[in-house]
């Protein structure tokens, strides 16, 4: 499976997401390492997919990020009916295999940085806070446990978006998919992406090995903003 996430940082008027770099390829049936955030050709939109990767899946992805499907639309509609298809069609008609489907975060700079959720069955729906796949329990277990995720009365997950920098929200993420990492056996890994209103910074992998030598130096380097390491 996978674990993906995504918090808007409403001070700075940004967007971070995360991914791990671990998914199920349904050709194969075995867990592979992948990139699950893309960025589009405009540099407009941001996807994190979770869940199965294959043709369809990366057929799909392509006509999102070249600009094929009106994501505008879809988001001002709040329905998204070729996603809804893609994993219905998975389903051949039967119940839903939760292992063989496809959930999916959008941040979007069309007036201003947005975060959506996609959910399998084309709804879109706007969200502060969001996160799904095989880690996801362990996400919330961190991101609660630093006061970031709070329950409301419709049981939805909430946060308050005017607490929230950049480099706050940056330092949530990676420690939330590091924590998820370490208790998932399906998630491992590590990437970033940070939207603001004049720019996206792609982490491309760079934060893959998280081992001792460069814990420190990506800690600064998310916490700062600064460009990613090189070498």
């Amino acid at each position: 499976m996978t674990t993906i996430l995504g918090i808007r940082a409403g001070k700075d008027n940004g967007i971070v997401l995360a991914s791990d770099l671990q998914s199920t390829s349904l050709e194969e049936l075995t867990k592979i390492s992948n990139q699950k955030l893309y960025v589009s050709q405009d540099r407009k939109l941001v996807l994190a997919m979770s869940g199965i990767r294959d043709e369809k899946w990366d057929q799909f992805r392509g006509d999102v990020l070249s600009g094929k499907i009106d994501i505008r639309k879809r988001i001002q509609e709040g329905v998204f009916p070729e996603f809804r298809d893609l994993n219905i069609e998975r389903c051949n008609g039967t119940i839903f295999n939760q292992n063989e489907i496809n959930s999916m975060l959008l941040a979007v700079n069309y007036d201003e940085p947005q975060l959506y959720v996609c959910w399998p069955l084309g709804a879109v729906n706007s969200k502060d806070i969001a996160f799904d796949g095989s880690g996801s329990k362990y996400v919330e277990e961190y991101l609660k446990s630093r006061s970031v995720v709070d329950y409301v009365e419709d049981s939805r997950l909430s946060v308050d978006p005017t607490t929230l920098k950049l480099p706050d929200t940056r330092r949530h993420a990676y420690f939330s998919l590091v924590y998820a990492s370490r208790h998932d056996l399906g998630s491992s890994g590590l990437d970033m992406v940070v939207m603001t209103p004049k720019e996206v910074i792609e982490y491309q992998g760079r934060l893959r090995d998280l081992n001792e030598r460069y814990t420190r130096e990506l800690i600064r380097v998310i916490e700062n903003g600064e460009e990613p390491i090189k070498g």
